[in-house]
């Protein structure tokens, strides 16, 4: 693969790339006819094989690209059917002088308006490309894109995970591609914050971070966690004693900061976002972490958990033990959430250890089981219904309401899933939703079919391309092996 050059979207010498991009949209309207007159024709060729290989395979080396251009151009000359059912050819045949003068003008006429684009099917087959059929089918945002599903794995051909996306697709092929990574790239969330509000929460955690890193060190708890951790994993409960008093808190504090007053509230330095807390109010709280980690402790020795209840139970221990060395990053809001997070553990590790008690005392024969999944079935059928009862403006749902009826429960259900998280397309994304004769998707499970290979028409070339025949024409004359 071709390194991605460092001024990719260059303004002032622009090139238009195969990406659903502001930019490319302006570079479109910028894009003019080369100058013919004072340049000469070796010049003309490079510059439209210099524009084109810009938009049709700029992910490919050149030299690989060189292997893959073939002078044969698939092409379909259209016939007309009626004409072809009603003779056997012998008019065509006969030739002047016999009174079909008239017909042969009537030919001429239509075969002067006729044109085959041959040139504009230069880079035919680089549309055979997993990647590129990937683009064309509004699966990925740009070829790059596309390229970036195929290697990370999110895509499977003919029912088989497919990592190269340098593979030539053949007629009949079906390829799919993971529908959550299609929404997250070729669209948006509305309730999702935007890039700088999650880049300004990144910026402000981190500052809080260094500041308490800073903190602990100048107190002497910075090594509090690791001291719980290594008691854990030898399972011995940690020394909650150990933690240094009030007072040595207080007096290590004053003499770096150098007050002499220590009934002042206490706060971390060099945060100035994090709350004021008393030494009071500290130990009030890691009194109440402490009392929640021995909870946990005890819930994992009384119950038999899952493996699921085991991960969330060692994360939960994982985020008492930052709070107890950090308290003051906590609020009130944090604590009780902590709570009732800790009570609904609690309540699940209980139901699963009378499920798996029940389960030992008594097998449920085949009618009970019969039952069982009946019951199942009526809640899943009832939670499909509420999920049809929920009132949903006109315009929320991007499916016509013909359609909408017609649809089976879990469609609906995964239509309204959609709709309740608030996807939308990508901006910029209309000038490029149309997709090429040659495919077939279904974009209800993000799959397509390679029906066949493009061919060239009358006045019509199946290889998408924003650029005008002349530059295709020069394009083409420069692969071939004539200069």
């Amino acid at each position: 693969m071709a390194r991605k050059p460092h001024n990719f979207y260059n303004l002032k010498r622009p090139k238009i790339r195969a990406a659903w991009s502001p930019i490319d949209i302006y570079n479109i309207l910028r894009l003019r006819r080369q100058n013919t007159k004072s340049r000469t024709f070796y010049q003309q060729k490079f510059t439209a094989k210099q524009t084109t290989r810009g938009y049709h395979g700029e992910q490919i080396r050149e030299k690989k690209w060189q292997r893959m251009f073939s002078k044969y151009t698939p092409a379909v000359v259209e016939m007309n059917a009626i004409n072809l059912a009603q003779q056997d050819g012998r008019e065509q045949a006969a030739g002047r002088g016999m009174g079909l003068d008239d017909a042969v003008e009537d030919e001429q006429k239509i075969g002067a308006n006729q044109f085959m684009p041959y040139a504009q099917m230069t880079y035919w087959t680089v549309e055979r490309r997993l990647d590129q059929a990937i683009f064309r089918s509004l699966l990925a945002c740009s070829v790059r894109q596309a390229r970036q599903a195929v290697v990370h794995g999110h895509v499977k051909v003919n029912g088989q995970k497919f990592t190269h996306p340098s593979y030539l697709l053949n007629p009949g092929d079906m390829f799919s591609v993971d529908p959550q990574y299609v929404m997250h790239r070729t669209g948006t969330f509305r309730d999702a914050p935007s890039q700088e509000a999650t880049l300004e929460a990144q910026k402000a955690e981190a500052r809080r971070n260094r500041a308490d890193d800073g903190f602990l060190k100048s107190v002497g708890t910075l090594d509090f966690q690791k001291e719980v951790e290594e008691a854990e994993n030898q399972g011995t409960q940690p020394a909650w004693d150990d933690l240094p008093s009030l007072e040595e808190m207080a007096t290590q504090a004053k003499e770096d900061v150098g007050t002499e007053s220590t009934d002042k509230p206490f706060k971390p330095r060099y945060d100035p976002d994090v709350q004021e807390l008393s030494m009071k109010e500290i130990k009030e709280r890691r009194s109440t972490l402490k009392g929640l980690f021995d909870l946990s402790a005890e819930l994992e020795d009384q119950h038999k958990l899952s493996p699921k209840q085991k991960r969330n139970l060692r994360a939960f221990r994982k985020r008492i033990r930052t709070y107890v060395a950090k308290p003051w990053i906590l609020t009130d809001e944090e604590i009780e959430k902590l709570t009732d997070d800790l009570e609904e553990m609690i309540q699940k590790a209980e139901l699963h250890t009378a499920r798996m008690k029940a389960e030992q005392k008594h097998k449920p024969s085949d009618a009970e089981a019969e039952v069982l999944e009946a019951e199942e079935q009526d809640e899943d059928s009832k939670l499909l219904a509420s999920m049809d009862n929920l009132k949903l403006q006109p315009g929320d749902i991007n499916v016509p309401p013909e359609q909408f009826e017609q649809m089976n429960h879990l469609e609906r259900m995964a239509v309204i899933a959609h709709t309740a998280r608030g996807w939308s397309p990508k901006d910029w994304m209309a000038p490029f939703a149309f997709v090429p004769r040659y495919l077939e998707v279904n974009y209800t499970v993000c799959s397509a079919v390679y029906l066949r290979h493009p061919v060239v028409r009358t006045n019509v070339s199946e290889v998408p391309s924003p650029f005008p025949i002349e530059t295709g024409q020069l394009a083409h004359a420069w692969y071939l092996r004539r200069r």
